[in-house]
């Protein structure tokens, strides 16, 4: 049976929905295979950023702002649902077209299981305070966040993860606190909300101890 794109994406949290639309985004932007889309896909980048400030105030806990972000977290769902409605019409069945979306590709006699980012690796940056991290993406996987807190992890609390996006598997962090051992952690969002994670990795933001 012939791929086709997933349609609802409901079932992601918001953080991981915006990171989702952003990578859409950027796939349809200036894509060939889908010249006629690119008003929707305008209108997705709108809606993205709107719904990614909306969610970044209602961190006040604010009633109104999380009613607002909840208003354009389903503005931003339709966007994706009718994009994605229109990208699977043009495509025909394509894989190829179908995959270079940025969409989630299915097929109704196949699913994958997805594993763990691997081959992660951590080095140090050009500049000072800078570092560079990469890892093998899952084949199942959408997108890939770097992701970085404090060292040490204190078990007995909740951890507080910093979160950073790349349309690649590669990533440089860059004004990064001088002299200071971070944990880093590779993120894996897949397919009907599955996430993996990398083994976790303590450096030094001046190098390697």
């Amino acid at each position: 049976m012939s791929k086709k794109l997933k349609i609802s994406y409901s079932y992601f949290k918001n953080t991981d929905l915006n990171a989702f639309a952003k990578s859409v985004v950027a796939s349809l932007t200036g894509n060939a295979n889908f010249p006629t889309a690119q008003d929707l896909v305008d209108t997705l980048s709108e809606a993205q950023v709107a719904f990614g400030n909306a969610c970044t105030a209602a961190l006040s806990r604010d009633r109104n702002k999380i009613a607002q972000r909840n208003t354009l977290r389903t503005d931003l769902l339709t966007c994706l649902s009718s994009l994605a409605s229109l990208v699977s019409s043009i495509a025909q069945g394509d894989e190829e077209k179908l995959i270079s979306s940025g969409f989630e590709v299915i097929s109704p006699t196949h699913h994958t299981t997805m594993v763990p980012p691997y081959d992660f690796k951590v080095e140090p940056g050009v500049l000072p305070g800078s570092l560079i991290a990469s890892a093998k993406k899952p084949v199942s996987a959408l997108i890939m966040i770097l992701q970085y807190t404090a060292d040490p992890i204190d078990d007995s609390k909740p951890v507080s993860w910093v979160d950073n996006y790349s349309s690649t598997s590669k990533f440089e962090l860059l004004d990064l606190p001088a002299n200071e051992r971070l944990n880093f952690r590779m993120k894996a969002l897949g397919t009907r909300g599955k996430v993996s994670f990398s083994t976790i990795i303590n450096r030094s933001t001046n190098g390697y101890s």
